[in-house]
C-alpha cells in the first residue's frame, strides 16, 4: 500500500475505529471486576505517581514494502486510547509534564537464509522518559499480526494499541475499567510549540556513521537550511536557546527524516519522514533525495499551520530566476589570518547539484552580484566601507537591461568575492563571513571565520 506522509490531518479510520471500540469494550471489561492491588515498592518507572503526561509522536520507521498504519496513526490512536483511559491528563506542554509518553511504529527485520529473503514484523513502541532527565523509565514493546487482507491488519493493529494501554495499566498494578474510544478517531493535538514558533535553530548534520552515511547528512542539513531560509516562514537562530523550535534533519537506511524538538526541554514533539522511491542497482542518488526532501518540508508546513514549500522542478525543467530553489554555495579563502589592512577575498564555488535547470537574471552592469554578510564575533553585522555604501546603492538603484544565463545539472561556477572592499574589517578579532546572492538569486553558503590581527 502506498505510504502516507502528509501529516496535518490524517483521515480517520472508522472501521478501524469500531474495531478497537469493539475490542476494548469486550477484552478489557475484565478490569472493572479486579480487585486494586497495593503498589508493589517504590515507583521506579513514575508511572504510580505521574499525573500528567505528554505524548511525542516519532512517527514510523518506513521499510519498504512492508505494512505501515500511516504517518500519524499511531499517535492519533495511542492519543484517544490514553485519553478514554483517563489515568493521567494529557498536556500540550511538555515542560507541564511529569512523564513523557513516546510512540513509534517500527519494522523488526529478520534475515531468513533459507528463504533468500528477509521478515518482516510490525511492532508498536511506547518509551516512557523523564522529562528532566530524559531517562528511560519504562519501554513496552506490541507485535502487530501481519495480515493478507487489509482489514484484518487494521484490526490487529487496533489490538496492538489497545495492548500498550492494558500493559500500562498492569505496570501500576491498577485495573482497567472498560473504556470506548470514539467511532471515528480524530487527529490528534499538534503542540502549540510547533504552531506558534517563529525562531527555528536547525540542528546541525548528523556525524555519526551509525546514524546513517555522514556525506548524505551533510547534504540533508544543507539543503533543508537553504530551503528553510528561503522558504522565509521562519527566523533562523544560530543557537537552539535562542529559538521557539529545533529541527533535526538527518536521513537514515535512505529515509529522510526531521525530528522536532522543544529547545527548553530538548523533548521531542514530533517528527516527519518521506518515503524515497530508489532504485537498488542506483541506490539513493542526490536527485532522488533531493526531491524526497521537498515532500519531507511540505509534510513539516502542514503540520505547522504554514504555506507549503512547493512542489519539485520536473527533470530537466528550466528554474526561472523568479520561482525560489535553493542553492548551495561553497566558500574558502586562501588565508583565514590576516593583518589588519590586508585585502580579504573569498573563492565562491556555486554547482547545479539537481537535476533541473537553474536561470539566473539580473540588471545589466550592477556592480554588486555577489552579496555577502560580514559579522563580528558577537553577531553584529559589521560596518561598511565608502565603496561598500557606494556598491550597495547603486546595487539596489540597478535598472539596466537583464543579463541572463543558466546553470545546468552538474555545472560549476566560480567567482571571486573582495570582502574587505565592503565591509570594514580593520579591527582586529574575528569575523564570520557567508554568501547571501549571487545574481539576483537567494542562496546559502557555508560559514567562514577570519582572524584580523593589529
Amino acid at each position: 500500500m502506498q505510504k502516507r506522509t502528509t501529516a496535518a490531518v490524517v483521515a480517520p479510520r472508522t472501521a478501524t475505529a469500531l474495531i478497537l471500540s469493539l475490542i476494548l469494550m469486550s477484552g478489557f471489561a475484565w478490569g472493572a471486576q479486579q480487585t486494586p492491588k497495593v503498589q508493589p515498592g517504590p515507583d521506579t518507572t513514575g508511572l504510580f505517581s505521574a499525573r500528567k503526561v505528554f505524548i511525542s509522536n516519532l512517527g514510523e520507521n518506513i521499510n519498504n514494502g512492508t505494512y505501515t498504519p500511516g504517518a500519524d496513526e499511531p499517535y492519533n490512536y495511542f492519543y484517544a486510547a490514553m485519553q478514554s483511559w483517563g489515568r493521567y491528563e494529557l498536556v500540550l506542554n511538555p515542560g507541564d509534564a511529569d512523564l513523557i509518553f513516546e510512540i513509534l511504529f517500527d519494522v523488526y527485520i529478520e534475515s531468513i537464509p533459507a528463504r533468500k529473503g528477509f521478515a518482516y514484523y510490525p511492532q508498536l513502541h511506547v518509551t516512557v522518559r523523564d522529562p528532566k532527565t530524559h531517562l528511560v523509565r519504562k519501554e513496552y514493546t506490541e507485535s502487530i499480526q501481519t495480515a493478507f487482507l487489509h482489514s484484518n491488519q487494521e484490526k490487529n493493529f487496533a489490538q496492538a494499541i489497545a495492548d500498550l494501554v492494558a500493559d500500562m495499566a498492569k505496570t501500576i498494578d491498577l485495573p482497567l475499567s472498560t473504556f470506548t474510544l470514539p467511532q471515528t478517531i480524530p487527529a490528534a493535538p499538534v503542540p502549540p510549540q510547533i504552531l506558534a514558533a517563529k525562531k527555528l535553530f536547525i540542528s546541525g548534520p548528523v556525524t555519526d556513521p551509525s546514524h546513517g552515511d555522514p556525506e548524505q547528512n551533510e547534504h540533508v542539513y544543507e539543503e533543508v537550511y537553504a530551503s528553510a531560509r528561503i522558504w522565509g516562514q521562519y527566523e533562523l537562530v544560530s543557537a537552539a536557546g535562542n529559538a521557539d523550535l529545533v529541527w533535526e534533519p538527518s536521513v537514515y537506511d535512505g529515509v529522510p527524516k526531521l525530528t522536532m524538538r522543544d529547545p527548553h526541554t530538548q523533548v521531542v514533539l514530533w517528527t516527519v519522514d518521506q518515503d524515497v522511491k530508489w532504485e537498488a542497482f542506483t541506490g539513493l542518488t542526490q536527485p532522488v533525495l533531493d526531491r524526497a526532501l521537498v515532500g519531507l518540508l511540505n509534510s513539516a508546513s502542514s503540520i505547522s499551520g504554514k504555506p507549503a514549500f512547493g512542489a519539485p522542478p520536473a527533470r530537466g525543467q528550466v528554474v526561472s530566476p523568479d520561482l525560489a530553489v535553493p542553492i548551495l554555495v561553497s566558500i574558502t579563502t586562501a588565508n583565514n589570518n590576516v593583518k589588519s589592512g590586508s585585502p580579504v577575498q573569498i573563492k565562491v564555488t556555486m554547482k547545479n547539484a539537481a537535476d533541473f535547470v537553474v536561470a539566473f537574471a539580473y540588471p545589466s552592469g550592477d556592480p554588486l552580484t555577489c552579496v555577502v554578510a560580514v559579522r563580528d564575533a558577537n553577531g553584529k553585522t559589521v560596518a561598511d566601507t565608502e565603496k561598500g555604501r557606494q556598491l550597495k546603492s547603486q546595487h539596489a538603484a540597478a535598472q539596466g537591461a537583464e543579463a541572463k544565463y543558466t546553470l545546468n545539472p552538474g555545472e560549476t561556477q566560480t567567482r571571486e568575492c573582495a570582502v574587505s572592499d565592503l565591509y570594514d574589517m580593520t579591527a582586529a578579532g574575528k569575523y564570520s563571513i557567508d554568501v547571501e546572492q549571487l545574481d539576483g538569486r537567494a542562496v546559502v553558503s557555508n560559514l567562514i571565520t577570519v582572524t584580523v590581527t593589529p
